[in-house]
């Protein structure tokens, strides 16, 4: 079991390039079906098929309420607000103080695949569904307001918007990499994979977009052109991607339950390590950079740390 005190610890050491190598597992859980992983300021959350188990203050809660899998989870930027997308249709924002239900958003017919709320929390966007659009919610009226989409993409695999929020970014299956203008909804820029694509995520100063594919390639774009930066390859399809909090690290997770870290200073890759024993479908880092989590369909939830 994931300790309660885990995210909250100051004394751990922040990852970096020099320190790569000391990176060990620090906590490990084993859940039904896990689907995602989200940091917060205050804590950490995942799902467990149906469930969210959600650490804050220091206390363990379960939270209810979906009939079927989560599939991504992911906080407001200021924590109070945590989003679940399930393939119940359903995509629900709970207030993270009460554990309660603050808003059920329905997005049926599809199966809601990943969520992303902007730098303000009042709008939150969500993807899934064979050739359905990216969607956009107002989060305090409970309403979606505005679709996102463009010719010939096919089931979004993950959703993200830049850390100012004024753009949003998704992948899809057909290995389109998508930017939008986030308050029109135009279609800034289109990048492309050779298979699948499965995740995106956003450097933290929202320059750079990284994508992932299931031919094993690792695509980094310059925002807002999506002119290809670099390019890493790893002989197995890629399913997970992330940024470290200062932007100098990527780290991706395969199919084959490992992880993959470059040095994005100079571009390099600087270690591979097996954590897991299947795909990896969720690797994100804690706010301080000290920590990161990797979700496997092994069932595991593993949580590193560095050594030193």
């Amino acid at each position: 079991m994931i300790p309660f005190d885990l995210p909250f610890r100051t004394d751990l050491t922040q990852f970096t390039p020099e320190n790569v190598f000391d990176w060990a597992i620090l906590a490990c859980e084993f859940v039904e079906q896990p689907g995602g992983f989200a940091w917060s300021s205050d804590g950490a959350a995942w799902s467990a098929y149906r469930d969210v188990i959600l650490v804050t203050q220091g206390n363990r809660h379960v939270i209810t309420g979906h009939l079927d899998y989560i599939a991504g989870i992911t906080f407001s930027s200021d924590g109070r607000w945590l989003a679940s997308a399930s393939h119940d249709t359903s995509v629900r924002v709970w207030d993270v103080l009460s554990c309660r239900e603050q808003v059920k958003l329905i997005a049926d017919p599809y199966m809601a695949q990943g969520v992303s709320f902007n730098a303000d929390g009042t709008y939150l966007a969500s993807c899934g569904g064979e050739k359905l659009p990216v969607r956009l919610w107002n989060v305090i009226e409970g309403r979606e307001i505005r679709q996102f989409d463009v010719p010939g993409s096919d089931s979004f695999q993950s959703v993200v918007f830049t850390p100012r929020g004024d753009y949003l970014a998704a992948c899809d299956l057909t290995g389109k990499v998508v930017l939008w203008d986030s308050e029109s909804g135009d279609v800034i820029a289109v990048g492309q994979h050779p298979d699948m694509a499965m995740a995106v995520s956003i450097s933290p100063d929202g320059s750079k977009l990284a994508s992932v594919g299931q031919d094993g390639s690792v695509k980094l774009w310059n925002i807002p052109s999506l002119t290809l930066h670099t390019e890493f390859r790893v002989d197995e399809g890629v399913f997970s991607v992330a940024f470290h909090p200062s932007g100098n690290l990527l780290i991706a997770g395969d199919g084959l339950g490992r992880l993959h870290v470059w040095n994005l200073i100079n571009n390099r890759l600087i270690r591979t390590v097996s954590v897991q024993t299947d795909l990896i479908s969720s690797v994100s880092l804690n706010p301080s950079g000290t920590l990161l989590a990797s979700v496997s369909m092994d069932g595991s939830i593993k949580i590193l740390g560095s050594n030193l």
